[in-house]
């Protein structure tokens, strides 16, 4: 009889680990789902707001999101597999430098403002950051770079440098006063009837009442 009972209980402990078992795997496959759904999220979010290029160890490019091919022109299937200088804007060498490269594949991460191609040969700007990838020995086997279109900045950034050199030519030389004119919108020195006009390239009355 004992060996009986040894047998039954022994069975009702293998049945209860199985079931908990069981269910920690359950467990485990939920929480991998929700922990990948948030992940979709995040994804999907990152791809509407900024352009993300994986390349190999190599610079070839392996993965590209939609927003960078609307941006640049370029079909998926014509940056996948080129080299990562096809941005490069013409430049005698590439965009990353060998020092930048070295920092990278030590497992430092590098932002800057880019100056980018396009496939008609127009230029765009990024702000990127730029990180290693590296598999599970540690060994660097690539680069991810996530960055956001700025051309928008850089083209106001450029008209407001001319403005202020149009300035100068016109004789208003004073920093404090040419800040001024940076900072303060133009509409605040017009009347309300012509604010509407107050960021044509034509002169205009100033002052109100």
């Amino acid at each position: 009889a004992l060996v009986f009972w040894s047998m039954g209980t022994g069975r009702v402990r293998a049945l209860a680990m199985a079931r908990a078992m069981t269910w920690d795997l359950q467990a485990s496959e939920l929480e991998a789902r929700a922990s990948l759904s948030q992940l979709s999220a995040y994804r999907a979010t990152l791809d509407r707001h900024a352009v993300v290029v994986v390349t190999d160890a190599g610079g070839r490019i392996t993965e590209v999101n939609d927003l960078l091919c609307e941006i640049t022109g370029y079909p998926r299937s014509e940056l996948v597999g080129a080299h990562r200088r096809i941005f490069d804007a013409g430049r005698r060498s590439e965009i990353l430098s060998a020092e930048t490269l070295e920092r990278l594949e030590r497992g430092e991460v590098h932002r800057a403002e880019l100056c980018s191609q396009k496939k008609d040969g127009s230029r765009f700007w990024v702000d990127i950051s730029i990180g290693p990838i590296v598999d599970a020995a540690g060994t660097f086997c690539g680069l991810i770079a996530v960055g956001i279109d700025i051309s928008e900045l850089k083209r106001k950034e450029r008209e407001l440098v001319e403005a202020r050199a149009q300035l100068r030519e016109q004789g208003i030389a004073n920093s404090l006063v040419l800040e001024r004119i940076r900072s303060v919108p133009r509409h605040v020195f017009m009347d309300e009837a012509l604010a509407s006009r107050a960021y044509e390239d034509t002169a205009l009355p100033i002052g109100k009442g």
